[in-house]
């Protein structure tokens, strides 16, 4: 399980998909902000304290082997967080899609019959290995045409299937691994959260 149990049994998630903005003031006061591209999700993943020991020391074992150096693909789709990014659409089958590398525009070749395709803050995965994106617009039933929160980074390609949802996986690194603490009998936590960061390989 990996990684993907920490997720699972998390008490607290944070997540952050901001593009990076340079600020500068000039002498005379004015500031100006400059974009300088790549906005990866990051999550910072806190474990509850206290779980028995006993029952979490393989899975232990097996996150300090993956270290921080191995990828993995995480979900956010257990009965306790798949409302974190439950669809909010009315679709009932499985979109496809066109799209071009670069833009941050996806166009439907399919489409729901009434009500919306996407909401604001709904979220789609182009393909199984693709990258996740979050959706910026309201798509009415009657519109193809999806607004994206980043460039595509993927080649650009045609009747691509979208996972959406808590269906989708996102590509991460753990960039931050917290340290085993141990306390009272047979207790443990970590000293801090996990932090994933998602990576493009």
């Amino acid at each position: 399980m990996g990684f993907q149990q920490i997720i699972d049994d998390a008490s607290n998630i944070k997540y952050d998909n901001r593009g990076m903005t340079a600020f500068t003031t000039s002498r005379s006061g004015y500031s100006r902000a400059v974009s300088r591209g790549g906005q990866p999700w990051i999550f910072e993943v806190e474990f509850p304290s206290g779980p028995d020991w006993r029952d979490y020391r393989a899975l232990v074992a097996d996150i300090m082997d993956n270290q921080r150096h191995t990828p993995q693909k995480i979900y956010f789709n257990t009965a306790g967080h798949d409302w974190i990014f439950g669809y909010q659409g009315d679709y009932g089958g499985t979109f496809s899609a066109q799209f071009t590398k670069g833009t941050n525009t996806i166009t439907l070749q399919n489409q729901a019959t009434s009500g919306f395709n996407f909401k604001v803050g709904d979220i789609l995965q182009l393909g199984t290995n693709g990258q996740v994106y979050q959706v910026v617009e309201n798509v009415p039933y009657t519109q193809t045409s999806v607004k994206l929160h980043r460039p595509i980074v993927e080649d650009s390609s045609s009747g691509v299937n979208l996972l959406i949802g808590a269906d989708c996986g996102f590509n991460v690194y753990c960039t931050q691994l917290p340290r085993v603490n141990l306390f009272a009998q047979n207790q443990f936590g970590f000293d801090a959260p996990f932090v994933f960061t998602e990576t493009y390989d």
